[in-house]
């Protein structure tokens, strides 16, 4: 199928991805104005700015991607596969969290394709995936990075400050650490699959220490972020008045 069927079996179009983006970045003006005039930005908000990186993110990477398709265009193979060869490994389930599931998979032996397919049609050894890999954990980052900037907000209790401060370093510094080990134990490079060495388990180790770490700092920055609701100072409560001119939903 061509691009502009493609896009035609989508739910959405170039408009509504602009006025969600647009009203994205109002959240992030209406933020950055709330700093300029000395009013109380929330936790909650905090978190919800953090989001917007991602929103962006996604919208920058999904931008041509069919929203919804329910019905799919259906193509006859030549021949049928009588049996599937693979096998289940472990390290399949990682290979999924970090989005190469399908990087020496190619389309001509699958009998459809899967929605969240990301081979790389490149031979070994191609950069591609571990650029995206790295470009995913600058993006995350960022989106701990801002959580750092309410390291010296008011807190209900001095066990809550230190609490969402460790956090905010931890889903700031885990990113980093990956992106690090990705970079120095490329697990893209066609050695990786030639070779069995000790070092092709370094990025699986950092993954598995990085989860424990971060699944967790999310969680309790979430929590925190509601419970911090409680004691809220009172500029937190009045709005920046030149921001509702700026046309948002």
């Amino acid at each position: 199928p061509t691009s502009d069927e493609l896009g035609d079996k989508s739910k959405s179009d170039a408009l509504s991805k602009t006025i969600a983006v647009f009203q994205t970045l109002w959240f992030v003006a209406q933020c950055i104005a709330r700093r300029v005039e000395n009013l109380a930005i929330t936790n909650l908000e905090i978190v919800t700015l953090a989001y917007t990186v991602i929103t962006v993110a996604m919208y920058a990477a999904w931008w041509h991607k069919p929203l919804n398709v329910r019905c799919p265009i259906r193509i006859k193979a030549g021949q049928k596969i009588d049996k599937d060869t693979r096998h289940f490994k472990w390290s399949d389930i990682i290979e999924y969290v970090t989005g190469d599931q399908d990087y020496l998979i190619t389309l001509s032996g699958e009998e459809r394709v899967p929605t969240f397919w990301s081979s790389c049609t490149s031979a070994y050894g191609s950069t591609i995936p571990l650029y995206a890999d790295i470009t995913a954990l600058s993006v995350a980052m960022v989106f701990g990075a801002i959580h750092c900037t309410a390291w010296s907000y008011a807190f209900t209790s001095l066990a809550d400050k230190w609490m969402w401060r460790v956090c905010a370093i931890a889903i700031t510094a885990t990113p980093l650490l990956m992106a690090a080990a990705f970079t120095v134990f490329n697990p893209f490079n066609a050695a990786y699959f030639l070779h069995d060495s000790i070092f092709n388990y370094i990025p699986v180790i950092c993954m598995t220490i990085g989860a424990l770490l971060y699944i967790p700092a999310r969680i309790l920055l979430l929590v925190l972020s509601f419970t911090t609701l409680r004691q809220l100072p009172l500029s937190a409560y009045q709005t920046v008045q030149w921001t509702t001119w700026i046309p948002h939903i």
